[in-house]
Formats: structure tokens, sequence, C-alpha cells
């Protein structure tokens, strides 16, 4: 009766980080992640937080653990890669879990909480992982 297949979350979505630089700053662009969703469509990450879930629940952890520990399972389960990541020669540098990890323990040291904020409503929004709805008046149909 009602089809929603169009609507869920497949596509991968990437999110330019304007500021954030791999060293050196002069790097030619920002890095840019590409996430899949963090939500229903994406068992490995659904069970990954459950696991840790529940292997954190007696602990209080500080804040920055806790963002340590939501940045940590995106490396993980949702990044499938990155542009603008250079190494130290300026040659491009592939996406590791490890690197992935690096990237935002540098932005919890820095105090960038706004950014992984911002990061986790994208990220978890099913709107940005598909293709766009086209409405009858954008097909001339109206």
């Amino acid at each position: 009766m009602f089809d929603f297949d169009h609507l869920a979350p497949v596509k991968t979505f990437k999110i330019t980080l304007p500021a954030i630089f791999r060293r050196p700053r002069t790097a030619p662009k920002p890095i840019t992640i590409e996430f899949r969703h963090a939500g229903e469509g994406t068992p490995e990450f659904l069970s990954e937080r459950l696991k840790r879930a529940k292997a954190t629940r007696d602990a209080s952890p500080s804040r920055e653990a806790k963002y340590e520990d939501v940045t940590k399972l995106w490396a993980d389960t949702l990044i499938v890669g990155w542009e603008g990541a250079l190494d130290d020669a300026g040659a491009p540098l592939p996406y590791t879990k490890a690197l992935g990890a690096e990237l935002f323990q540098a932005m919890i040291r820095a105090k960038r909480f706004d950014v992984i904020d911002w990061i986790s409503q994208q990220i978890t929004d099913a709107d940005n992982f598909h293709d766009p709805i086209a409405l009858p008046d954008d097909l001339g149909k109206a």
C-alpha cells in the first residue's frame, strides 16, 4: 500500500570538515570523510554500539571519554574512506581505522565537541543517505 523503499538510507554521505587539515596545514583542501548511516540500516554499527554500551553501562565516564567512545565507534564501523588527508610527503593518505580514531582524538584534545556533535547530527539523519525525492513540480508534472 505504501512505498517507503526509496527512503531507506542506502548510500554513503560525505562530510567536508572545512577547518580540519592533516599536517601540513597548507594542504590544498580540507578533509572530507565518507560515512555510512549511523542507524538501523547499518547492522555492524548497531551491534558494536550495543556491545560497547553494555561494557560501559556501570561506568560514569567523563565528557571526553564519551566522545572518545562514540568517535572510535564511527572510525571502526561507519567511515568508508576520506579525501584530502596527506602524508608528510604530500601524497594521499589511505584511510585506516587507527587514523580515523586519531583524527577524532585530535578534535577532542582541541575541545571541538561542536564539530563532533554536528557530525553526529549529519550521520544519524537518514535523509542524507538516499537520493533526493523528486517532487511533481520538479519533474514538470504539476
